[in-house]
């Protein structure tokens, strides 16, 4: 009987360390993949022109590089123009936050995209962003690069123009990052794409208060399933979190039939035509949002689009 216990204990062992085996190696496949598909910009449908004019690539042909430092942000990842190698030209900075599990290897397509259009875009291996600690890290980085003499990036950086991004936890951290870090005033505008919203973010530890964001401020997000819209950002919540940001410029929409994970990159045709308005001065872009006739409260594609404009 003992000997029978023993060889069923056995089994049961060995199945569970297979299982253990075959979750492990799932786990590590889905951390390999990239989070957005290959040349997305040809697959994101569109419903404005300025919306399609920003989603395509810009002009400027881009490099890129990778660095190693300390926890959290692990490696720092460099997007850039190709052209800055080669003349004294500053350019605006763009600051990517992660999403949970989410590193910034995992969407370089959109780092090259947005420098396509002449901006730095940095980020890092950060999987969980939402202290805004890494943010704060990479964007000190890129500052110390812009002082030394020996980098690339001396005086390259335009400090009068920085704006930053962040997706679902990373969502949180951006809003850490302009409220709560050593850098907060050095963020012109700021962009949160699901992010998670305040009374989840408090429960799993990286609370932030959005009330504290003064900077032109854009909230995207959709309504493709549960996880969006039941767990990460609930449409009523999102609409007291828009009410609740104290800039005089911030806009909302939500992205018809998009799922959470979509969102890092469906929007990208608006989030480039915001950070070009807003770091490069392109009137054109800020059209999308402003104006008599804003391209995005008429676009089919979005609802339930609020704009306020003061300044």
């Amino acid at each position: 009987m003992a000997k029978k216990i023993l060889k069923v204990l056995k089994v049961v062992i060995i199945i569970i360390i297979v299982l253990t085996a075959l979750i492990l190696a799932f786990f590590f496949y889905i951390s390999r993949q990239p989070a957005v598909p290959k040349n997305y910009v040809d697959k994101v449908e569109t419903g404005g022109e300025t919306e399609a004019k920003y989603l395509s690539y810009g002009e400027f042909e881009v490099k890129n590089e990778k660095v190693t430092v300390n926890e959290p942000s692990k490696e720092i990842e460099i997007f850039y123009p190709k052209e800055l190698e080669n003349n004294n030209a500053i350019y605006p900075v763009v600051l990517y936050v992660n999403g949970t599990g989410v590193s910034a290897d995992k969407y370089t397509e959109v780092f090259e995209h947005l420098s396509s259009w002449g901006f730095i875009t940095i980020g890092n291996e950060d999987v969980a962003s939402g202290k805004g600690d890494s943010s704060e890290q990479t964007i000190s980085y890129l500052l110390e690069q812009n002082e030394n003499p020996d980098s690339k990036f001396y005086h390259k950086v335009d400090t009068d123009n920085i704006g930053i991004v962040g997706y679902s936890q990373g969502g949180a951290g951006m809003y850490n990052a302009i409220t709560a870090t050593k850098h907060s005033n050095i963020y012109k505008t700021g962009i949160a794409l699901s992010p998670a919203n305040e009374p989840l973010a408090q429960n799993l530890e990286y609370p932030y208060d959005i009330s504290k964001v003064t900077i032109p401020t854009l909230l995207l997000a959709g309504n493709g399933d549960k996880m969006e819209t039941g767990y990460v950002i609930p449409f009523d919540t999102m609409a007291e979190m828009y009410d609740r940001i104290s800039s005089t410029t911030k806009v909302m929409a939500i992205k018809n039939d998009k799922k959470h994970e979509e969102t890092l990159y469906v929007n990208d045709g608006y989030v480039t035509a915001w950070f070009m308005y807003f770091l490069k001065n392109d009137e054109a872009a800020g059209k999308a949002f402003f104006g008599n006739q804003p391209e995005l409260a008429s676009n089919k594609l979005y609802q339930d689009v609020q704009i306020i404009d003061k300044k």
